[in-house]
C-alpha cells in the first residue's frame, strides 16, 4: 500500500490496475475513509481522471454513490481523492469467496439496481460498472457505488471503433455498444448490460464469458449468447434467471429501458422469496418504461433498405466492388441507415470509415475522402498489427507516401517518415496523386478485411473527389469495397455531378444500387411516438401520433426534434404511478411550431448557458465538424476552458465527438454537429450580415495562431473563411496575405487534378490583389496569372488561359519568365490536340532563347544536322558521354524544356522537325552538358541511328546511355517517354522481343507513377500489342489489357480504341469472339476513321493483316497491309513493321500462282524487296526476325518450284522460331511445311508438321486457329488437340484456374464412357466447381434444344433423361438459353431479379434465382451444347475465374459426350446383334468361327496400321536429316566437280603458256595444281559416297506400302547384314565387330515384307554393335567382340537368330525392351524407338520374338516367322 500523509492506511480493498481502492482513518479527527490513488507509474494521466470524478461526483448527494469529501495533493504530482468511510468490502472481494445464495443476492441485486438508477436520474452514466466499484455495507446489503473515472453526464456518447487493447473499461464487463463493434451509441442500458454481467456472476459465481483473450471477449459479448443462469444453478428461479438473461441482450432495445422497471421486476422477485411462496413466473418489464426523453436507436421502416444495404456489402465482400447511393430529403435518417452497416463490416473483420462534404468548404478538393482516410488512420493507429499494416502500405505505395501524408498528416503516424517526390507537371501529378489514393485503397480493401467508405453530403463533393469515385470503382484491380453515397434528394437533378458518376458507373459495369427514404408512414411514425413516450395507464396515444405526423409530415428527425421539445417544454411528462408518459392533446395542439425544426433547435439553444450560446454559432462557423484546437483559438480560450463550455453542448446532444476517446477528462480531439439542421440553427443565432466577419475573425485567429508544421493541413479551412469573408477585407497587406495563401492552396489544388477548385482558388487570389496588384506586388500577381493559366486549361477553359497568359506576358520581366508562361500555352495546345499551334509556338520561344529551327524542314536539312552533330561528337562513343557536367544554366535549362515539349507536337504533327529537334537538343548537351533532358536527345539520337541511319548498333548503345542518364540525374519524369522510344523502335533490333514486352509494362507502370498519362498510354498500348506475338498464353494478357484500356477509358485517351482492337484480337484468336468478326473490326475502327488518325488506324491494321492471314483470307491480309503501307512513314523502324510486313509478304506468296504474268511480275518485286528487307532485320536481330526471313525464302522457294530448297527452309525456320520461343513463328511455319508437303503428296509428313503447327498455336493461345487446321485437315488431325509436352507447357500459366480442380474433372470425364454415368458425374463435377446449387445440361438435337440432365448441390440427384423440349420448361429461364445459344457468349448474372434484359423473364420472376451462369458448350467452333447453373443463396456466386476453369470443363465435356454417344452406338449395335444372336442360336456356331476370325484380322490390321504409323513417323525423322545432310552435300559435290574441270582447264591453259614462265616457278605452280587437282577428286568421291550413304538410309528409312512377296530370307539377310556393318564403319572408324553368318540353306523363300525385314535385321544388328563396342571400351583391347546371325528351318516356320557377346540384359530390362521410347543409350544416342518397331514388323507378320540372355556373357533375339502367311492375310 501507499502511504498518504495525514492517513492511516488500514487494508487495500481494490486495486484495478489504473487506482488503488485503501480503507483508512484520517489522522486528525479517526475520522474512517476510503482513498483512491493512481499507480505512482501514472500519475500524470491519471490524476486528471481522479479530479474528473471529484467534480462529477461532489456535488451529488444520492445514497447509492459514495461520497467524495476531498481532492488532496498528497505530494508534488500525486493527487488522492478521499470518500466516506462507507463498506467493508468490494463486491469483488464478496464474489471472490463464491456465489451468493438466492436470496441475499436478491436483496443485493436490488440495492444495486436502486444506486444505479439513481446515479442515471442524476444525468450521469457510470461506464464501468463491476464488481471492484461496488462497496458493500456491513450488513452485507446496503450498497454504494464508486469507481467514476470514466463516467460521464452525458446522456449518450457515440464510441468510434478502436482495438480492444484500447477500450475503456473493465472488458469483462463492457457492454455490446461499448466495444465500439456496433453503430450504437452508449447510454444508460450500456451501464445495465455491466450490472447483468454482475448479477450473473453473484448468481452463478462465474462470469457468462470466460475468454481471457481481448479479441474474443469482445467477440463474446457482440456476438455470442451468454449461458442460461438457471442451467448452471438450477435452484436459481426461472423468472430471475430470465431477468439476468435481459439485461445482458446484445441489442440495447432489448434490455431493460430504466431501472424503474429493473427494480420493479427485481423487488416482485425478491418479495416472492421472502415470503417464502417463491419467485413466481411474471412477464418481464411490464413497468419498464425510459423515465426521461430517449430515443431508441432502432430504425422505424428502414428494414428493406437496411436489407439492401446489407446485401450490397455481401457482394462487396465477396470480391466485387460496388456503389450505393442513398437519396432522402433532410432529416430522412441517411446517416443513420448507413451506420447500420458497421456491424456487418466488423463481424467481417473490415474497416467502416465515414468522410462528410461541407457546403462552406466546397474549395477544398477530397475534403470528405481526406476526412475518410483520417478515420482510416485512427482505426490503424489503434491496431496491434500497425507494423504489418505499415509494411504493406509502404510497398504498395513504394516512394511516394509522402503525397498521402501531405494530404492526411494523420496517416504520416501510420507511415512513418516519408522521402520527398519530384515535382511534376500539375498533369501528371493529378494522375499520380490519383494512383497513390487508388493503390493506398488497394492495401485497405482486401477479401481478409474489405472495406466500407461511407460519404455523407456527396451533393457538395468538388469535381475532383467525383473523378477519383469514378476511377476507384471502375478499377478492375480493385476488389472489396463498397461507397455508400448518401445525398439531399432536393439538391439532385439529372444535371447534378453525382447523378453524372452514378450513370458513368453503370455504364462501366460497376454494381450500382439506389435507395431513396421517404417520410415515414403513419403507422411506423406511430411506433416512434410510443417507443419515445410509452403511455400512461388510461392515456389515449392517438393525439400525440396526430399532432407529431401533421407538424412533420413523417419526416423521423423532425418528429425527434418536435417530441424533445414537448418533452422539455413540460408537455410531456413521465408519471411514475401510470407507468409511462401523459400530455394533454389540448395544449399539444394550442403550441405553434409553424416555424419548422430550425426553430425549435435554435429556441433549444437560447435555452442553453451565454458560454454555451456564444459557443455554438462559432462552432457552426468552423463546418460541420471541427477540432477543440480550432475551437479554442477563434474562441480566445485554454482547452480546458472550451472543454467545460462544450460539455453542456455535448450533454445537450446538440454536437457529438469523433473518435475514439470518450470522457470528459480526455475529451475527443474532434467534435461534429449532431445533424446539418442544428449546424444551420447554430448559424442563425448570427445575423446574416454579421457573417463575413465572422469568418474574417475565423481566419486571423488560425493564420496566426496555425504553426508552420500544421499550416498545410489546415490551409483549406483558413483559406475558405477568408472566402467567406471577402466583403469584409479591406487591408491591403491583409488582401495580399490571403492571395498568397490562395496561390499556396492553389498549388497544392491543382498537384492532386482538382483542376476546378484550383481556378476558383487563384481567381479569388487575383481579386483580393485588385487593379493595383501589378504594381504593389508584381511577382505575387505574377505567379497567381500563370498559375491560373494552367488550372484554366486543364480545366478546358481555354479562352481564360489565353486571357491570362497574355497578361503575365505582359507583365514578365525576363525571358525566363517569358519562357514559363509559353511553356503553359504549349502544353494548352498540344492538351487540345492542335499540334500544329503548338508547334508554331515552341519555335517561336526557341527563336526568342536564339534556337532557330526551320519550321517546314526537309530532308537536307535533317542531313546536314546529322553531320553538325557528328562533327561535334567527333571520335566520342556514346559512353564517352556519360562524364559530361552537369547543366546549370538556367535559361539553357528553359531551353531544353521548351524543346521537350515542341517535340511531342513536332512528332504529331511534322515529322521531319522532330528529328532536328533531337539533334538540337544533343548539340546543346555536348556544348553546355547534361541535365535529365539529354536522355531524350540521347534516345532520340538512338533512334535516328537505328532507323534511318542504318546503325542499330550504335543506336542501341544511345538508347543504354539514355537510360543510365535517367539514373544519374533521377528524371523519373522522362523514364515512361525514354523506355517507349527505347524499345519501341532501338531494342528490338538487339534484344528479345520478350525483353522489351516486359519494359513496355514497365514503362507503363512507371508513367502512371509519374502522372505522364501520354507514355503511360503509348507504353501500355505498345506492350499488350507486342504480347500478341511475343510471348505464349493469350489468354493471361487479357485482363491486363483490360485494365490499361479502363484507365485509359477515364482518361478519354486516343488510344482507347486500340486497346479495344487488341482485346478483340484476343477475343477472336482464342475463340472468345465467334461473332461476325470484320464488323467488329470496323466498329472498332470507325472513331480513327472519323477522327483522321492515321496512327490509330495503321497500328490497327498491322494486327489486322496477321489475323486475316491466320483465318486463311489472303486477299484481305493484302488490304489491310495495304492500308498500313499508306501510312508506312508513322511506323517507319517500330516493332511493328516487321510484323505487318511477313504477312504482308506470304499473303503475297500465297496468291503468287493464281496471278497473271503482268501482275506475278509486279507481285515478285514486291516479294523480293520484302524478302531483301527481312533478311536484312534477320542479320541485325536472328532471334525476332531469323525465322520470318527463312520462311519468306521457304514459301518463294515452293512457289519458283525449287521443292528442295523449300523443304530445307521450312525446317531451318521452324528450328530458329523454336530456340527463341516464337510459338507464332514455329506454328505459321510448320502450317507451311505441311501445306507444301501435301502439295508434295507427302501426307504423313505433313501430319507431322500440322501436328506441331496446332500444338505451337494452341501453345500460343490461339485455340481458334488450331480449331481452324483441325477444320480444314480433319482428315490428317485427330479431334482432340495432342496433350502438350510438360516442357512445352511449363510457361503458360493458370494462376486463374484451379489446376488441381481441373485435371481431376478432366481425368473423371475422359474415363468415362457409359452415357448415364457420364451425366451424373459432369453434373456433379461441373456443379462443384462452379460453386452452383443447381445445373441443367442441354443439348442439341435436331429437333431443338433438350435438357439432358438436371443435378443439385448434393450431388445426389441427378435426372437422366428427361428430354424436354426448354421451350416447354417451367424449371430454368428460357430466354437467358436462347441468347447464349444465339449469341455463342457467356451470361454472367450477378442478380438475376435485378439485371436487365433477363429480370422479366417468367422464371426468374417467380423462381427469383440470384447467381446465374449460362454457357455454350463448343466443340472445334460448333454449338453442342449449353450448360445452366445457379445460386439461390448467394449474389455474385459465378467469378470470371470460375468461368476460364468451366470453359476448360465444358470443352472436354463436350467431347466426352460425343464419345459416349458413340459409344451408346457401339453399345446399341451390340445389343442388336445380341438378340440376333439369341433369336438364331443355330447360325451362331457357325459365324463364330467366322466372328473370331474377322476379329483376329481386324486386331492384326489395328497392329498393322499402328507399326505403319510408327514406322512412318520414324521414316518421317530420317527423311528429315536426310534432308538437312543433302543439301550440304550437294554443294560439296557440285563445287568438287565445278572445281575439278576449273583446275584441269587451268592445267591445259599453264601448260600452254610454261615457255613463258622461268621453270622453277611453272613447275611449282603445276606441282600444286595436280594437289589441288587430286584434292578436289577426293571431296568428290567421298561426297558421293556420302550421297550413296545417305540414299541408302533414305531407301531404308521408308516403309514398304505392305506388299508381301517371295524372298530368300538367307540372301536377304546376307544383304541387310552388309549393310549394318557398311554403317558401322561411317560410323566408328577403325572399330570393327566379327560378324559371322551361320544360315540353313533349307530356309529357303519365305513371304514377308522385304524392306521390314531388312530394318528389323538391321536395328537390331545396331543394337548388338552397340553393345560389344561399350564393353569392348569398359574391358579394353584383349575383348574381341562377336556376333552371330543364324537361320534355321522349323517345320512351317523359320527361326531368325542374333547373339552377341556383350555385356547382356538384365530381367529387370528385358520386360521393358519393347516398350515404345524405352532406351538404355545416353540422351541423344537412341530413341527407344527401335526394338518397338521390331517388335510390331514381327507382329505384323504373325511371328515371334523373345529374348535370351546371361548377364556379362550374351544376349540372343530369337524371331519365329511363318514362312508362308495365310491367304486372307496376304491379301
Amino acid at each position: 500500500m501507499i502511504d498518504v500523509p495525514g492517513y492511516r492506511s488500514d487494508r487495500a480493498l481494490s486495486s484495478s490496475g489504473s487506482f488503488q481502492l485503501v480503507r483508512a482513518t484520517r489522522a486528525n479527527d479517526g475520522t474512517p475513509v476510503n482513498l483512491k490513488l493512481a499507480e505512482p507509474s501514472r500519475t500524470g494521466a491519471l490524476t486528471q481522471r481522479l479530479r474528473h470524478e471529484f467534480e462529477l461526483t461532489h456535488p451529488l448527494r444520492l445514497d447509492g454513490v459514495l461520497h467524495p469529501l476531498a481532492l488532496e495533493e498528497s505530494r508534488p504530482g500525486m493527487s488522492v481523492l478521499v470518500l466516506e468511510g462507507f463498506g467493508e468490502t468490494t463486491l469483488a472481494q464478496r464474489l471472490a469467496v463464491g456465489r451468493m445464495e438466492v436470496l441475499a443476492g436478491c436483496r443485493l441485486a436490488v440495492a444495486l439496481a436502486r444506486a444505479v438508477g439513481q446515479l442515471h436520474a442524476a444525468g450521469i452514466l457510470h461506464r464501468d460498472l463491476q464488481p471492484a466499484s461496488v462497496l458493500v455495507g456491513a450488513d452485507g446489503v446496503s450498497v454504494k457505488l464508486t469507481g467514476l473515472t470514466l463516467a460521464t453526464r452525458r446522456a449518450r456518447a457515440e464510441v468510434a471503433p478502436v482495438a480492444p487493447d484500447r477500450l475503456e473499461g473493465t472488458l469483462e464487463y463492457l457492454s455490446p455498444e461499448a466495444t465500439g463493434r456496433t453503430h450504437r451509441s452508449v447510454d444508460s442500458r450500456s451501464d445495465f448490460y455491466s450490472l447483468g454481467v454482475m448479477l450473473f456472476e453473484l448468481f452463478t459465481g462465474r462470469r457468462p464469458f470466460a475468454d481471457t483473450d481481448a479479441l474474443g471477449l469482445v467477440h463474446a459479448h457482440v456476438a455470442l449468447p451468454p449461458p442460461l443462469p438457471q442451467s448452471l444453478v438450477p435452484e436459481l428461479p426461472r423468472t430471475l434467471s430470465a431477468l439476468i438473461l435481459k439485461l445482458l441482450a446484445k441489442s440495447p432495445e432489448d434490455r431493460y429501458q430504466s431501472a424503474y422497471g429493473l427494480v420493479a421486476d427485481l423487488q416482485r422477485c425478491l418479495d416472492g422469496l421472502e415470503t417464502g411462496d417463491g419467485v413466481p413466473d411474471f412477464e418481464l418489464g411490464t413497468k419498464d418504461v425510459p423515465e426521461r426523453f430517449a430515443v431508441p436507436e432502432r430504425l422505424y421502416g428502414r428494414a428493406p433498405q437496411q436489407a439492401s444495404l446489407r446485401d450490397a456489402f455481401e457482394r462487396a465482400a465477396s470480391g466485387r466492388s460496388g456503389f450505393v447511393l442513398v437519396t432522402g430529403a433532410a432529416g430522412m435518417g441517411k446517416s443513420a441507415l448507413t451506420g447500420t452497416l458497421k456491424r456487418p463490416v466488423s463481424e467481417k473483420h473490415g474497416l467502416f470509415v465515414r468522410g462528410k462534404y461541407d457546403q462552406l468548404l466546397r474549395d477544398t478538393p477530397y475534403s470528405g475522402i481526406f476526412e475518410a482516410f483520417r478515420e482510416v488512420a485512427r482505426s490503424l493507429l489503434g491496431e496491434e498489427r500497425l507494423d504489418l499494416w505499415r509494411q504493406r502500405l509502404l510497398e504498395a505505395l513504394g516512394g511516394m507516401g509522402q503525397l498521402v501524408v501531405d494530404a492526411v498528416p494523420r496517416l504520416g503516424l501510420v507511415l512513418g517518415e516519408q522521402p520527398p517526390v519530384a515535382e511534376l507537371d500539375p498533369a501528371e501529378s493529378e494522375l499520380r496523386f490519383q494512383l497513390v489514393l487508388r493503390k493506398l485503397v488497394g492495401v485497405l480493401a482486401t477479401s481478409e478485411h474489405p472495406l466500407v467508405i461511407v460519404l455523407d453530403d456527396l451533393q457538395w463533393a468538388d469535381s475532383a473527389s467525383l473523378q477519383f469515385l469514378r476511377q476507384l470503382l471502375t478499377d478492375r484491380e480493385l476488389g472489396n469495397l463498397l461507397v455508400v453515397a448518401a445525398c439531399r434528394t432536393e439538391v439532385l437533378d439529372a444535371e447534378h455531378p453525382v447523378e453524372g458518376l452514378t450513370q458513368a458507373l453503370r455504364e462501366a459495369g460497376t454494381p450500382v444500387q439506389r435507395i431513396n427514404l421517404e417520410p415515414l408512414s403513419p403507422e411506423q411514425l406511430s411506433r416512434l411516438v410510443a417507443d419515445v413516450f410509452p403511455a400512461a395507464a388510461g392515456q389515449p396515444d392517438t393525439q400525440l401520433d396526430a399532432v407529431v405526423l401533421s407538424l412533420t409530415e413523417g419526416n423521423p428527425f423532425f418528429a425527434v426534434q418536435l417530441l424533445r421539445a414537448f418533452y422539455e417544454r413540460g408537455l410531456v411528462r413521465f408519471d411514475a404511478e401510470g407507468g409511462g408518459f401523459r400530455w394533454d392533446g389540448g395544449a399539444l395542439r394550442g403550441q405553434d411550431f409553424s416555424d419548422g425544426v430550425v426553430a425549435l433547435l435554435t429556441a433549444r439553444i437560447r435555452e442553453l448557458s451565454p458560454g454555451a450560446q456564444a459557443l455554438l454559432p462559432v462552432a457552426a462557423a468552423l463546418g460541420h465538424a471541427f477540432t477543440l484546437r480550432n475551437l479554442s483559438t477563434v474562441m480566445e480560450l485554454t482547452p480546458e476552458q472550451t472543454t467545460e463550455v462544450l460539455d453542456e453542448v455535448l450533454h445537450a446532444g446538440l454536437v457529438a465527438p469523433v473518435g475514439e476517446r470518450l470522457t470528459d477528462t480526455e475529451p475527443s480531439d474532434s467534435f461534429q454537429f449532431a445533424h446539418d439542421r442544428v449546424q444551420q440553427a447554430a448559424l442563425e443565432l448570427t445575423p446574416p450580415d454579421e457573417h463575413p466577419e465572422v469568418h474574417a475573425r475565423i481566419g486571423r485567429l488560425l493564420l496566426r495562431h496555425t504553426p508552420p508544421e500544421l499550416m498545410d493541413e489546415q490551409l483549406a479551412d483558413i483559406v475558405s473563411h477568408f472566402h467567406l469573408a471577402l466583403p469584409v477585407l479591406k487591408d491591403a497587406q491583409e488582401r495580399h496575405r490571403v492571395a498568397a495563401l490562395d496561390l499556396r492552396a492553389g498549388r497544392g489544388a491543382k498537384s492532386r487534378g482538382a483542376w476546378s477548385a484550383a481556378l476558383r482558388l487563384l481567381t479569388t487570389g487575383r481579386q483580393l490583389l485588385g487593379d493595383d496588384g501589378w504594381s504593389a506586388n508584381r511577382a505575387l500577381a505574377f505567379d497567381l496569372h500563370v498559375e491560373a493559366a494552367e488550372a484554366a486549361y486543364l480545366a478546358a477553359d481555354f479562352e481564360q488561359m489565353e486571357r491570362l497568359a497574355s497578361a503575365a506576358l505582359d507583365h514578365a520581366q525576363d525571358r525566363l519568365e517569358q519562357v514559363r508562361v509559353h511553356l503553359v500555352r504549349i502544353q494548352c495546345h498540344s492538351h487540345r490536340g492542335e499540334h500544329e499551334r503548338a508547334v508554331d509556338l515552341g519555335l517561336e520561344v526557341l527563336g526568342m532563347l536564339g534556337q532557330h529551327l526551320p519550321a517546314r524542314p526537309i530532308q537536307a536539312h535533317v542531313l546536314a544536322g546529322v553531320a553538325k552533330t557528328k562533327v561535334l561528337l567527333g571520335l566520342r562513343k556514346p559512353e564517352d558521354l556519360e562524364s559530361l557536367p552537369e547543366l546549370r544554366d538556367p535559361l539553357l535549362v528553359a531551353t531544353l524544356r521548351v524543346m521537350m515539349k515542341l517535340a511531342t507536337a513536332a512528332f504529331m504533327a511534322r515529322p521531319l522537325l522532330f528529328p532536328l529537334v533531337v539533334l538540337r537538343n544533343l548539340q546543346l548537351t555536348i556544348r553546355h552538358g547534361a541535365t535529365g533532358t539529354a536522355a531524350f536527345g540521347y534516345v532520340g539520337y538512338g533512334l535516328m541511328l537505328s532507323v534511318h541511319l542504318g546503325n542499330p548498333e550504335e543506336g542501341y548503345r544511345y538508347g543504354r546511355l539514355a537510360l543510365k542518364t535517367l539514373d544519374r540525374f533521377g528524371a523519373e519524369s522522362l523514364r515512361s517517354m525514354v523506355h517507349f522510344v527505347f524499345n519501341l523502335f532501338i531494342r528490338h533490333w538487339k534484344e528479345p522481343l520478350g525483353t522489351c514486352l516486359d519494359d513496355f509494362f514497365a514503362g507503363a507502370s512507371k508513367g502512371q507513377e509519374t502522372g505522364d498519362i501520354e507514355y503511360f498510354a503509348y507504353n501500355a498500348s505498345a506492350g499488350c500489342a507486342v504480347s500478341l506475338i511475343g510471348r505464349d498464353g493469350l489468354l493471361e494478357h487479357g485482363p491486363r489489357v483490360d485494365r490499361f484500356r479502363d484507365a485509359l477509358a477515364s482518361h478519354r485517351h486516343t488510344n482507347v480504341p486500340f486497346l479495344q482492337y487488341t482485346r478483340h484480337t484476343l477475343d477472336v484468336l482464342t475463340g472468345a469472339f465467334t461473332g461476325d468478326v470484320e464488323a467488329r473490326e470496323r466498329d472498332i475502327v470507325a472513331p480513327y476513321h472519323q477522327a483522321g488518325y492515321s496512327n490509330g488506324i495503321a497500328t490497327c491494321e498491322v494486327m489486322r493483316t496477321m489475323r486475316r492471314w491466320l483465318w486463311r483470307d489472303a486477299k484481305g491480309s493484302l488490304e489491310s497491309a495495304a492500308a498500313v503501307d499508306a501510312r508506312a512513314e508513322l511506323i517507319t523502324g517500330q516493332i511493328y513493321l516487321p510484323w505487318y510486313k511477313f504477312f504482308q509478304g506470304l499473303a503475297l506468296l500465297e496468291l503468287h500462282p493464281s496471278r497473271g504474268p503482268l501482275e506475278r511480275l509486279r507481285a515478285s518485286r514486291t516479294i523480293d524487296a520484302l524478302r531483301k528487307q527481312m533478311r536484312g532485320w534477320a542479320r541485325i536481330a536472328p532471334m525476332n526476325y531469323g525465322a520470318r526471313a527463312e520462311l519468306l525464302d521457304a514459301e518463294r522457294a515452293r512457289v519458283d518450284g525449287k521443292p528442295t530448297e523449300a523443304a530445307d527452309g521450312y525446317d531451318r525456320a521452324i528450328r530458329l522460331a523454336r530456340e527463341h520461343g516464337l510459338s507464332l513463328d514455329e506454328a505459321v511455319g510448320c502450317e507451311l511445311a505441311a501445306r507444301f508437303h501435301l502439295e508434295q503428296r507427302r501426307e504423313r509428313v505433313a501430319h507431322a508438321y500440322l501436328a506441331d503447327s496446332r500444338a505451337a498455336y494452341v501453345r500460343w493461345g490461339a485455340r481458334a486457329v488450331a480449331s481452324r487446321l483441325e477444320r480444314e485437315y480433319p482428315h490428317l488431325l485427330p479431334t482432340t488437340p495432342e496433350p502438350v509436352r510438360a516442357e512445352e507447357s511449363a510457361g503458360t500459366p493458370l494462376a486463374s484456374l484451379d489446376l488441381e480442380s481441373v485435371l481431376k474433372t478432366a481425368r473423371a470425364l475422359s474415363g468415362e464412357i457409359v452415357l448415364d454415368k457420364l451425366l451424373r458425374k459432369l453434373m456433379t463435377l461441373l456443379i462443384e466447381n462452379a460453386g452452383a446449387r443447381r445445373g441443367f445440361l442441354i443439348l442439341m438435337r435436331p429437333e431443338g434444344l433438350y435438357i439432358e440432365a438436371e443435378g443439385s448441390v448434393d450431388g445426389a440427384r441427378v435426372l437422366l433423361d428427361q428430354g424436354v423440349p426448354v421451350e416447354s420448361s417451367t424449371a430454368l429461364p428460357a430466354s437467358i438459353v436462347h441468347y447464349v445459344v444465339r449469341t455463342g457468349e457467356t451470361v454472367i448474372l450477378d442478380d438475376a431479379a435485378t439485371e436487365e434484359p433477363f429480370s422479366e423473364d417468367p422464371y426468374v420472376r417467380t423462381a427469383h434465382p440470384k447467381s446465374v451462369l449460362c454457357s455454350p458448350l463448343l466443340k472445334q467452333g460448333s454449338l453442342t451444347g449449353v450448360l445452366y447453373l445457379e445460386n439461390d443463396a448467394t449474389r455474385g456466386a459465378f467469378t470470371p475465374e470460375r468461368l476460364e476453369v468451366l470453359r476448360l470443363l465444358s470443352f472436354q465435356a463436350a467431347i466426352s459426350l460425343e464419345n459416349a454417344g458413340l459409344y451408346a452406338s457401339l453399345e446399341e449395335y451390340s445389343h442388336t446383334l445380341e438378340r440376333r444372336v439369341d433369336e438364331r442360336t443355330a447360325e451362331l456356331q457357325s459365324k463364330n468361327v467366322e466372328l473370331a476370325e474377322t476379329l483376329t484380322r481386324i486386331q492384326e490390321m489395328q497392329r498393322q496400321l499402328v507399326a505403319q504409323e510408327k514406322l512412318a513417323s520414324l521414316g518421317a525423322l530420317t527423311a528429315g536429316i536426310a534432308h538437312e545432310l543433302q543439301n550440304p552435300l550437294n554443294f560439296v559435290n557440285n563445287f568438287s566437280e565445278l572445281s575439278t574441270r576449273l583446275a584441269a582447264e587451268l592445267d591445259t591453259t599453264l601448260r600452254a603458256q610454261t615457255g613463258k614462265l622461268e621453270s622453277t616457278t611453272a613447275e611449282d605452280i603445276l606441282e600444286t595444281l595436280e594437289d589441288l587437282k587430286q584434292n578436289a577428286r577426293r571431296i568428290q568421291t567421298h561426297g558421293r559416297r556420302a550421297s550413296d550413304i545417305i540414299k541408302t538410309m533414305l531407301r531404308h528409312s521408308r516403309r514398304s506400302e505392305g506388299s508381301r512377296t517371295r524372298v530368300d530370307l538367307n540372301m536377304l539377310i546376307r544383304d541387310s547384314v552388309n549393310l549394318a556393318v557398311q554403317g558401322l564403319r561411317v560410323r566408328e572408324g577403325a572399330a570393327a565387330v566379327e560378324t559371322d553368318t551361320e544360315l540353313d540353306p533349307r530356309v529357303g523363300t519365305v513371304e514377308v515384307v522385304a524392306g521390314d525385314i531388312s530394318r528389323l535385321i538391321i536395328n537390331i544388328l545396331d543394337n548388338a554393335f552397340y553393345a560389344t563396342l561399350a564393353k569392348r571400351r569398359g574391358e579394353g583391347e584383349a575383348f574381341t567382340p562377336r556376333i552371330l546371325v543364324s537361320t534355321r528351318r522349323l517345320a512351317a516356320r523359320v527361326e531368325l537368330r542374333v547373339r552377341d557377346n556383350g555385356p547382356g540384359i538384365p530381367l529387370e530390362i528385358r520386360e521393358k525392351l519393347f516398350d515404345p521410347f524405352f532406351t538404355t543409350k545416353p540422351a541423344g544416342s537412341g530413341t527407344g524407338l527401335g526394338l518397338s518397331l521390331v517388335h510390331d514388323i514381327v507382329q505384323e507378320h504373325q511371328g515371334e520374338i523373345r529374348v535370351e540372355s546371361v548377364v556379362g556373357e550374351y544376349s540372343e533375339f530369337v524371331i519365329s516367322l511363318p514362312s508362308l502367311l495365310p491367304t486372307t492375310a496376304a491379301a
